[in-house]
């Protein structure tokens, strides 16, 4: 409805995960609703890492569509596709690169880039995606990365009176965005990491199952050491301790809260100056009254 109502020239999605998955009836239907921003002659600038996009790639070849990354794509032989890719350069850089779509010279820049995660990088590789596309400026848009900054509640560094460092990433929360997260948290400089999960909202009826793999994540962190301990609560804080169990965390890394209140109390009690926690849920339960408790 809303791709006939404004027409546009350009889509850019950024990718299809399980985000409102208990409003359609399968994860199909909600990559095709997706798609629907396409459906009026859009030109594509998708996420080359999306396997939904992937696999419906071959219906938009012949509008030039931009596939963006965050780490060097395999070479591709196709060249009706474009490339743009914005890597890791050292703490703070970032090297981009780009290919028109039917086209062989790629262009390279460098630049400054402060946000950190893998996920941001390909957030800022599809914006710069939009800007080719539409035949703006990317040398300009590409040194502006330098003043990007992300809003409040996602992925904000805040320092604590206690001499640790809060990341507060509760804005909302689904299975791939806390992956995420977590990935780029346990990258973080400090003393030790604490996550403290909250469960994800509107999964439905695999929830239970996508828990267990975001569990499962922060287990395989927690077993190579990136990640000292693991705080779980929410209506699947079950599923979240079983899969950080079955991923390789100890039984003793792992502490479920049963609210807010109680979860802060055990940070205040155990958190130390250049220790970092990670508060990530979905936006229900309400994770900024940790965030306050641990300010006063």
């Amino acid at each position: 409805m809303l791709a006939r109502a404004a027409q546009p020239t350009v889509g850019a999605l950024t990718g299809v995960g399980e985000s409102h998955l208990e409003n359609f009836p399968s994860l199909e239907s909600l990559e095709e609703t997706k798609w629907g921003l396409f459906a009026f002659g859009a030109r594509p600038v998708l996420s080359g890492s999306d396997g939904a996009s992937l696999a419906r790639l071959s219906r938009v070849l012949d509008r030039a569509p931009l596939l963006c990354y965050a780490d060097a794509p395999a070479q591709t032989s196709d060249l009706r596709t474009g490339a743009l890719c914005v890597s890791a350069a050292g703490e703070g850089a970032v090297d981009v690169r780009y290919r028109a779509a039917n086209a062989a010279q790629v262009h390279s820049y460098h630049a400054a880039l402060t946000v950190p995660g893998a996920h941001h990088r390909l957030d800022a590789a599809l914006a710069l995606g939009v800007v080719a596309a539409l035949g703006g400026d990317l040398d300009r848009a590409i040194a502006a990365l330098d003043t990007l900054s992300l809003p409040e509640g996602r992925y904000q560094a805040i320092e604590l009176p206690s001499g640790a460092n809060a990341i507060y990433d509760a804005y909302n929360a689904a299975p791939a965005s806390t992956e995420a997260a977590l990935q780029t948290f346990a990258t973080q400089h400090a003393q030790r990491r604490i996550a403290v999960l909250a469960s994800m909202a509107e999964l439905g009826p695999d929830a239970e199952e996508l828990h267990r793999r975001v569990g499962a994540c922060a287990g395989a962190l927690t077993r190579r050491r990136m990640l000292d301990a693991l705080l779980v609560g929410g209506e699947f804080s079950g599923a979240l301790e079983e899969g950080a169990i079955a991923g390789g965390a100890p039984r003793a890394s792992i502490r479920r809260f049963a609210s807010n209140a109680d979860a802060t109390e055990w940070l205040r009690n155990n958190l130390h100056p250049g220790d970092a926690v990670l508060l990530k849920g979905s936006r229900c339960y309400k994770m900024e009254e940790i965030l306050e408790g641990l300010r006063r």
